[in-house]
């Protein structure tokens, strides 16, 4: 698959390009708000049977909450009420359970926010807004990656965009792995953000190391994945002669080097070989 990174720091699209990095960000970081925006759903007696039938981690956590709070005396007749259907005690659970929820959604969410880091990228290298937002207003620079699905598709995230936030079910928060339906929402956007085309590289920040000056998590990557630079139409010239010579080194000769030029004809960038 072809992505695209967009740099407004040419810089830092220079220390990516020797370098072989990405950087990933944490979710605090990113500029929309409504990352991993979701909300939680309410549960229901329904949900409720079913959990207590299904769920051994949200049936252990039942029987406790009701010994704490004196609503049962005992698992024995916890099971005894459960057998004969008694609907008080799911009323019961089915209060306390709901009471309980935000705080457990809002911890789980919490968690998730330290330890996910995105990697932000586009399918589109001749995006006209996306230069001007992300490139520095077309002074800036786009790095061209093919990622192999075979190797990355546990990574990569196409953003799916809609026009309503995301819910959780209340009872996935009591499965073995609670942080998994909270992260799957994180390729979740509004269709307000569609013109970006967006794919993510999303993973554990943990497992990285954090640059000590600048504070960035980065990733060495195989150089042999980097296929194309592409300059913006208003880049400052006299970075050039150094990317040519860093894309002359033995490691990078494989990669192209072109530049945005403006369509004759209409508004429209295409790329141009330099």
């Amino acid at each position: 698959m072809r992505l695209y990174k967009y740099f407004n720091s040419i810089d830092h699209c220079i220390s990516a390009l020797m370098n072989s990095t990405i950087k990933y960000s944490p979710v605090p970081d990113l500029n929309d708000p409504f990352e991993l925006g979701t909300s939680i759903g309410d549960f229901t007696i329904e949900s409720i049977i079913d959990g207590i039938k299904n769920d051994d981690l949200f049936r252990f956590k039942s029987i406790k909450k009701l010994i704490e709070k004196g609503y049962v005396k005992d698992l024995t007749e916890f099971n005894r009420r459960t057998v004969i259907q008694d609907f008080s005690l799911f009323e019961t659970i089915l209060h306390l359970a709901n009471e309980a929820k935000d705080e457990v959604f809002y911890g789980v969410l919490n968690s998730v926010k330290e330890f996910v880091g995105v990697c932000s990228m586009s399918k589109n290298s001749l995006s006209i807004p996306m230069w001007s937002y992300y490139a520095n207003n077309n002074e800036g620079a786009v790095i061209g990656y093919e990622f192999p699905r075979s190797t990355w598709k546990n990574l990569l995230q196409e953003v799916t965009y809609c026009d309503d936030r995301p819910t959780v079910d209340p009872l996935s928060l009591y499965q073995k792995d609670s942080y998994e339906p909270v992260k799957q929402t994180i390729s979740l956007k509004s269709n307000y953000w569609k013109e970006e085309e967006e794919v993510r590289l999303v993973d554990n920040l943990k497992r990285m190391k954090r640059d000590k000056e600048t504070k960035l998590y980065l990733e060495v990557i195989p150089t042999v994945i980097i296929k194309e630079v592409i300059l913006g139409c208003r880049f400052n010239g006299e970075y050039a002669p150094l990317i040519k010579k860093i894309l002359k080194a033995e490691s990078h000769n494989h990669i192209e080097l072109k530049q945005i030029v403006l369509n004759k004809h209409k508004f429209e960038f295409q790329s141009k070989f330099i």
